[in-house]
C-alpha cells in the first residue's frame, strides 16, 4: 500500500526518475511539455538578472493570479530591489496578453485545446506555446512567444501569432495589473510621448515608485486600442478581424522601472517601451547576443543526463543574478517563487555564490554588495545582544535587521563565517586589492570582533567555546560547542589577522587569543568529527560536520575526513534535503569514492519536478524553484567531479569522475582576474588559462 501511494505521488509530482535520466536522446537545451491539463504542470521560469517570471500553460500570465502556483508570487512577476517590512514582495503583472473570441478567454479551463507543446529554450531564456483552440466552430492556431530581456533589463516581450481556419475576429487585452500587490498606494496615470503608448501606471509600493508601461503593434501597425483604467492598471482592448489561414502577429513589450534604476520611473518607462516597440528586430538580437556570451562560460559531459541538468543549473543561476552586480541577490528560490518571503539566508554565500563567483564575478558582485549596503543593520544585529562588531542575520530583507521569528533560528550565528568565507573568495577570484582594502576588510574585521567577544572561556578546560547557537542542522535547535560555527568563528578569526598583516594594519591581540583556544568537538580515537557537544548519533537534517571538510576546507587529516563522511551517512532522514545530498558528493568525491558521489548526484533527481525541471528542497514538497538546491547540483559536480577548490595560492583541479561520466569540461573558471578552461577524463585533466 505505501508503494501505490509513493507512486501515486510521484506521477502527481512528476519527478525526474533514474530511467527517464538515463536516456542516450535527451535534448540538452530544451524541455517541452505536450499536455496542458497534465497533473503537476509547474509553470516555466525565466529572468534577465533583475525581473523574474513564471510562464503558465496558456504562453502568457493573464491567467495570474487566478491560477497562482504554490509558493509563487501572486502576479507570477518578481523584480529585485522591491521590500516591504517583511520581505520581498510582488512586482506588476506586466506582460499579460488575453486572446478572446467572443466571451470567452483563451485558457486551460475555456474551449478545446489541441495539439498543444509548450518549449522552454534555456540557451535564450524563451518560452514559446503552440496549439490549436476550437471555439464556436472556429479552430485557432496560437503561437505565443515570451522573454525578458537580458539586454535591457527592464523591459519584457510578448509575441502571439493568431491563425484561422475561417474569417472571424477576435480581441486581444493588453493587461497591467497590479492590484494584488500589498499595501500599493493607489494607481497613477499619465499620457506617454506617442499614441502607441497611451499611459504610464506607477504606484508606491515597498518603498518605492515603481512604473509600467506596454505598447502594442498588431501586424507591424502601431494599435492605441481602448483602455480602460483598473484599480490595479489598465487595460488596452484590441478587435481584429482576420482572414482565414491568414496569420496576424501582434507584439507586445512591457517596461518596468522602480525609483532605484531611475530618478525618474515614469518618464523612464515610457522612453524604454517607445523604444523597444519601434526596434523590435534588434531588441531581439540583444537579448540573444547577451545570452550567448553568458553561455560562454558552461558545464559540458559526455552524459546526457547530466549535461541536461547542469545546463537547466545554471539557466536558472544565470536567470536569477545580474551579470554586472547591479541586481539583488537571489533568496532560496530566488524570483521563480516567494518561499520565506525570498529573505536572504546562508542559501546565498553557502550554495549558489561559489559556482557564480567561478563563472561570473560580476554575478557574484552581487553578493557582496548587498552584504556591504546591510552592514550597519549587521552592526544593530551585534549590538542588541550587548556586543561588538556585527552579527549578520539569518534571515535578512532590505536592511540587514534580524527578520527570523522566534528565538532559535536567530542564534544561527554561523551565517557570519558563510559571509566571511564568501568575501574571502570573491577576493580572490577577483584578484581586486582595493575591494579588500575598502570593502572587504572592515567587514571581516567586524564579524571577527563578534566573535571575539561571543566566545567564553572555560577556565577549566582552558579553552574558549561558543555557547547556546543553533546549528546549521536545525533539527538539534539550541546546542554549545557546534563544531561548524566554532570552526567558522576560528576561521574568521585567523582571517583577520591575515588581512590586518597584509595591509599593515595592527592585529587584535583578542582574535589571536580566541582563535588559538577555541575548541572543536572531536573524538580523538575515532577520528571523527562530533556535530555538537553531546551529541551522539541522532539524525541530522543537514551535514554541519561534512560542511567543515568542504566548503570550510577546516585543516584535518584524510583520515578525519572519511571518517567523519562514513559516520554521518546514515544519519540523514530517508528523505534528504537536496543540499545534504551534494555536499555529501562533494567530500565523497574529494575522498576518492567516485561511485559514492555519483550515488549522492542520484539521490538530486526526486527533487526536479515536472517538464521544466524546477528544484524542490525535499523529494515530497513544493519549495519550487529552490536556487539553493539546484546550486548545490553545480557545486557537485564542478567541485566534487572537477575537485575544483580556491586557494590563496591559486586556482586547484583535482577531479575524480565517476565510471558513468567519461569526459567533464567547465569553460570560463576565473581566479586573481585571469580566465581559465578545465578538461578531465580518467586519464588524466588539464587546467590551463585560456587565449
Amino acid at each position: 500500500m505505501e508503494d501505490q501511494i509513493k507512486q501515486a505521488v510521484e506521477k502527481q509530482l512528476r519527478s525526474l526518475n533514474r530511467e527517464y535520466f538515463s536516456q542516450k536522446n535527451l535534448d540538452p537545451w530544451t524541455r517541452e511539455c505536450k499536455d496542458i491539463y497534465s497533473p503537476g504542470h509547474k509553470d516555466a521560469f525565466i529572468g534577465n538578472g533583475l525581473i523574474g517570471l513564471r510562464v503558465p500553460p496558456e504562453g502568457e500570465p493573464s491567467v495570474y493570479p487566478a491560477f497562482q502556483a504554490v509558493k509563487m508570487a501572486p502576479g507570477g512577476t518578481q523584480m529585485y530591489g522591491l521590500w516591504d517590512d517583511n520581505g520581498m514582495i510582488p512586482a506588476f503583472n506586466f506582460l499579460a496578453l488575453k486572446l478572446t473570441h467572443g466571451r470567452m478567454v483563451f485558457r486551460r479551463d475555456s474551449g478545446a485545446i489541441l495539439n498543444y507543446s509548450q518549449k522552454l529554450d534555456w540557451k535564450t531564456a524563451t518560452v514559446t506555446t503552440e496549439c490549436d483552440w476550437h471555439h464556436w466552430g472556429c479552430v485557432f492556431h496560437v503561437e505565443t512567444k515570451i522573454w525578458l530581456s537580458r539586454a535591457r533589463k527592464n523591459i519584457g516581450c510578448v509575441e502571439m501569432t493568431v491563425t484561422s481556419n475561417r474569417d472571424t475576429g477576435f480581441g486581444v487585452l493588453d493587461i497591467i495589473n497590479g492590484d494584488f500587490i500589498p499595501d500599493h498606494s493607489p494607481m497613477e496615470y499619465k499620457l506617454g510621448p506617442s499614441y502607441v503608448l497611451p499611459k504610464v501606471v506607477s504606484s508606491y509600493f515597498g518603498g518605492h515608485r515603481v512604473a509600467a508601461a506596454t505598447a502594442l503593434t498588431i501586424d507591424g501597425e502601431a494599435s492605441p486600442g481602448d483602455i480602460k483604467q483598473t484599480p490595479g492598471g489598465y487595460e488596452r482592448q484590441c478587435t481584429i478581424m482576420i482572414k482565414k489561414d491568414t496569420p496576424c502577429k501582434i507584439i507586445k513589450y512591457g517596461a518596468m522601472v522602480s525609483d532605484e534604476a531611475a530618478d525618474d520611473p515614469v518618464n523612464a518607462t515610457a522612453t524604454m517601451v517607445s523604444y523597444a516597440i519601434e526596434n523590435h528586430e534588434k531588441m531581439r538580437a540583444e537579448h540573444e547576443k547577451a545570452w550567448e556570451k553568458l553561455w560562454e562560460h558552461r558545464i559540458e559531459t559526455d552524459h546526457p543526463g547530466v549535461q541536461m541538468l547542469v545546463n537547466n543549473g545554471l539557466y536558472q543561476l544565470y536567470c536569477n543574478l545580474d551579470e554586472n552586480g547591479k541586481g539583488g541577490v537571489p533568496g532560496p528560490c530566488g524570483l521563480s517563487g516567494n518561499a520565506w518571503a525570498n529573505h536572504i539566508f546562508w542559501d546565498a554565500e553557502t550554495w549558489s555564490f561559489p559556482p557564480a563567483a567561478l563563472l561570473n564575478p560580476g554575478m557574484a558582485a552581487n553578493y557582496t554588495k548587498y552584504r556591504f549596503d546591510t552592514l550597519p543593520g549587521a552592526r544593530r544585529n551585534a549590538a542588541a545582544l550587548g556586543l561588538p562588531g556585527a552579527l549578520f542575520p539569518w534571515e535578512g530583507g532590505k536592511s540587514g535587521d534580524e527578520l527570523v521569528p522566534g528565538l532559535i533560528y536567530s542564534k544561527q550565528h554561523h551565517i557570519n563565517a558563510d559571509v566571511v568565507l564568501a568575501i574571502w573568495k570573491y577576493y580572490l577570484v577577483t584578484g581586486d586589492e582595493n575591494f579588500l582594502k575598502e570593502q572587504a576588510a572592515e567587514l571581516i574585521f567586524d564579524c571577527a570582533d563578534f566573535w571575539a567577544a561571543r566566545a567564553v572561556y572555560n577556565a577549566e578546560k582552558d579553552r574558549y567555546e561558543i555557547l547556546q547557537v543553533c546549528c546549521p542542522d536545525e533539527g538539534a535547535r539550541i546546542q554549545d560547542n557546534n563544531a561548524f560555527t566554532n570552526y567558522g568563528a576560528k576561521f574568521t578569526l585567523q582571517l583577520a589577522e591575515k588581512i590586518a598583516l597584509k595591509l599593515n594594519i595592527p592585529v587584535k591581540e583578542e582574535w589571536k587569543k580566541v582563535a588559538e583556544k577555541l575548541w572543536i568537538p572531536i573524538d580523538e580515537e575515532k577520528q571523527i568529527i562530533i556535530e555538537y557537544e553531546g551529541y551522539n548519533g541522532q539524525e541530522v537534517k543537514q551535514g554541519d560536520t561534512i560542511l567543515l571538510i568542504y566548503p570550510m576546507e577546516m585543516p584535518m587529516s584524510k583520515e578525519m575526513a572519511k571518517n567523519t563522511c562514513a559516520y554521518y551517512r546514515d544519519k540523514y532522514p530517508a528523505q534528504k534535503i537536496m543540499m545534504s545530498s551534494s555536499i555529501h558528493g562533494i567530500v565523497d568525491a574529494q575522498n576518492g569514492d567516485a561511485e559514492s558521489s555519483w550515488e549522492m548526484f542520484l539521490d538530486l533527481l526526486p527533487h526536479f519536478r515536472g517538464d521544466y525541471l524546477l528544484v524542490s528542497e525535499a523529494p515530497y514538497n513544493e519549495t519550487i524553484s529552490l536556487l539553493t538546491g539546484i546550486s548545490g547540483m553545480l557545486q557537485l559536480v564542478m567541485m566534487g567531479w572537477g575537485g575544483i577548490r580556491i586557494h590563496d595560492d591559486g586556482l586547484k583541479a583535482a577531479p575524480v569522475l565517476p565510471s558513468e561520466v567519461k569526459t567533464l569540461k567547465i569553460y570560463g573558471l576565473h581566479f586573481n582576474g585571469e580566465i581559465y578552461n578545465l578538461s578531465a577524463d580518467h586519464n588524466g585533466y588539464k587546467l590551463e588559462k585560456q587565449n
